[in-house]
């Protein structure tokens, strides 16, 4: 598949040694911004003695306090440790979590009075999102597969991540693969993950504070009025980020189109959602959390994968998409399938090259081998599973 590759940037180092680490800032200098987590601002220093690049993301702390909406909130914000500082919610999250090669890693904690100070290896390539602009082309197959297949196996007990999207994977190598599926990922920013009790139907302490997360990325079952985060939830998510690289956008309606129907069925001609509200103080609120609160309510819409049903991806998709929290496959679950599936695409593949290579010592392309399939779906965008529990 043919790609404009993205702009080549340093290549990646090692992950610093504990005593250039140790010497931040006073060896560092700033290099460029990174953006802007759930909590903070990132940006790029380097180690002038050596050249190594770390990515820096510092929090204010008073943006760092315990969430007040839940009763664990001492233990999934800020904590004081036998280390001695309060930790950020971020870094707290990172204590509990084993080294796993697709976490990206937090490499020390800088406390100060005014601010928290988290560093990060450098991930020279950017995030999924930026990987996706300078994508000439639909995703292959064998990287949507691999990209289920890393993101699956981030899942640890007893925490939930809550934010995953394509703007918190980022990709630490391009690998030498010209589909891109051979790209190295890392799972970031734990900055609004909380601890989880799997046992519970509604676990308190992992409840989203509201105005929180992404709620284009929500699972039916979580709303404005349920608000609790389950691992079934970082489950859809996950589903929902290639779907969102396979389509061009997460599996739910338009927000728009949700809120221009809801207009035209309850405004009339007048068209002024604030005379008629779809909720209370809704004409009070900006711009932005008007559009949170109907990417929200909009329902949540699978579409099939068309063209790689036999790889079987649109099936790990679907599992990892299904409407009920308990219908859902588990991570381990989806880890398993999605692996079992990607060797098979990688078998298909491999056989696909060995039977053109014979063709071509027969001195003939050939008719194919009789699959009869060429790749072609008479229903594009076909509609797999609607769910509307999110809906106004």
């Amino acid at each position: 598949m043919p790609h404009s590759s993205p702009p080549q940037p340093p290549p990646p180092r090692t992950p610093p040694p504990p005593s250039i680490l140790s010497s931040f800032p006073h060896s560092y200098t700033y290099t460029s911004y990174l953006g802007s987590g759930a909590e903070g601002r990132v940006e790029a220093w380097t180690h002038h003695p050596s050249g190594t690049l770390i990515a820096v993301k510092t929090i204010a702390a008073s943006h760092s306090q315990p969430d007040s909406t839940n009763p664990g909130a001492a233990a999934t914000a800020t904590s004081k440790t036998a280390l001695g500082p309060r930790l950020p919610r971020e870094a707290a999250m990172h204590l509990h979590l084993p080294p796993h090669a697709s976490i990206l890693p937090l490499l020390a904690f800088v406390p100060s009075p005014t601010a928290y100070t988290l560093l990060f290896p450098y991930c020279p390539h950017g995030d999924l999102s930026t990987l996706r602009s300078h994508h000439n082309g639909a995703f292959t197959p064998s990287f949507l597969l691999h990209r289920l297949t890393s993101a699956s196996a981030s899942f640890w007990r007893p925490i939930v991540h809550r934010d995953i999207k394509l703007d918190n994977i980022l990709v630490a190598a391009l690998g030498p693969a010209p589909d891109l599926s051979s790209v190295t990922i890392k799972l970031g920013d734990f900055g609004l993950a909380a601890f989880y009790d799997g046992d519970a139907d509604v676990d308190e302490a992992s409840l989203m504070p509201p105005g929180w997360g992404t709620p284009s990325q929500w699972p039916p079952e979580q709303t404005l009025a349920a608000r609790a985060a389950t691992l079934a939830g970082d489950v859809w998510a996950v589903g929902s980020v290639v779907h969102d690289l396979a389509h061009g956008f997460p599996p739910i309606v338009d927000p728009a189109v949700t809120r221009q129907a809801w207009g035209a069925a309850h405004c009339g001609d007048k068209g002024d959602e604030d005379e008629e509200e779809p909720i209370s103080g809704y004409s009070a609120w900006s711009e932005a959390r008007k559009q949170y609160y109907w990417a929200a309510v909009t329902p949540r819409r699978v579409l099939r994968i068309d063209g790689v049903a036999s790889s079987g991806l649109d099936a790990c998709v679907r599992m990892a998409l299904r409407g009920g929290r308990r219908e859902r496959v588990e991570a381990g679950g989806l880890k398993r399938v999605v692996e079992e599936a990607y060797a098979g695409l990688l078998f298909e593949e491999l056989r696909g090259e060995s039977e053109a290579v014979e063709r071509e010592m027969r001195g003939g392309s050939g008719g194919g081998s009789g699959s009869g399939s060429d790749g072609e779906d008479d229903d594009d965008d076909e509609v797999v599973d609607d769910y509307n529990y999110g809906c106004y």
